[in-house]
């Protein structure tokens, strides 16, 4: 795979782990080539700001909704919004 050797295919990791590992649109995962020190961010900042702005959104949505006749309230499950970071790196 030369990650070690050839800085395009380590920073090309970043998006490959995201990818197999399954993450979330908000964790974001960094490729750092050592030799340079260049890293890579997959996703950006820009697509994870937009994951966490349509969470909100849904959020907000499903609080406007009109309460059903059953007024047993179940537990909202909570969406973490924070980014969460992994990184991978090359030798």
């Amino acid at each position: 795979m030369q990650v070690g050797e050839v800085e395009s295919k380590c920073l090309a990791r970043s998006k490959d782990y995201f990818e197999w590992c399954g993450n979330s649109p908000t964790q974001q995962i960094i490729a750092t080539f050592i030799p340079t020190g260049n890293q890579q961010i997959f996703p950006p900042d820009e697509l994870v700001e937009q994951a966490i702005q349509e969470v909100q959104s849904q959020e907000a949505a499903s609080d406007d909704l009109e309460p059903s006749e059953d007024l047993t309230v179940e537990p909202k499950p909570q969406v973490d919004s924070k980014v969460g970071v992994a990184s991978s790196i090359c030798f």
